[in-house]
């Protein structure tokens, strides 16, 4: 497989076009091939936007205006092949299950609570067995 850059940022919001324009800018500037948005702050219908202007694909766990949302962005090259995806209905998490270039992978994107919440990382963690076969990054706040 060909090397893969992945960058993971919290975004505190992607709704302003301005801000949504550079944040995508600089991803594509650095050659990212995976990106993984945390706190988006997005429904579905921005989120989808998100992945419009990434001119790639992608997926989302869609958020509210004022919290949460996790999207995962990929490049058209290399080649991705998504097999399935499953997220969180607070907008906290999302996997991704897909190949690039033949190569399978899991891709799990997390906008984790800021308090101390065990529950959170046990229920993740278990939403994650089924993948373990698999090699799993993980990329989050």
């Amino acid at each position: 497989m060909t090397s893969l850059k992945i960058i993971s940022l919290n975004v505190n919001g992607i709704a302003n076009p301005v801000k949504r324009t550079k944040i995508l800018a600089y991803c594509r500037k650095e050659g990212a091939g995976v990106v993984m948005l945390q706190e988006s702050h997005l429904d579905v219908s921005e989120a989808a936007k998100v992945i419009t202007a990434w001119k790639g694909s992608g997926c989302y766990a869609p958020g509210t205006s004022k919290q949460n949302g996790v999207i995962l962005l990929l490049r058209q090259n290399p080649k991705f092949q998504m097999k399935s995806s499953l997220f969180d209905p607070q907008g906290r998490w999302l996997i991704a299950e897909l190949s690039i270039e033949d190569n399978p992978i899991v891709l799990c994107t997390i906008y984790a609570p800021n308090k101390d919440d065990p529950q959170f990382f046990t229920d993740l963690s278990r939403t994650l067995v089924p993948y373990l076969h698999l090699p799993i990054i993980l990329g989050g706040d």
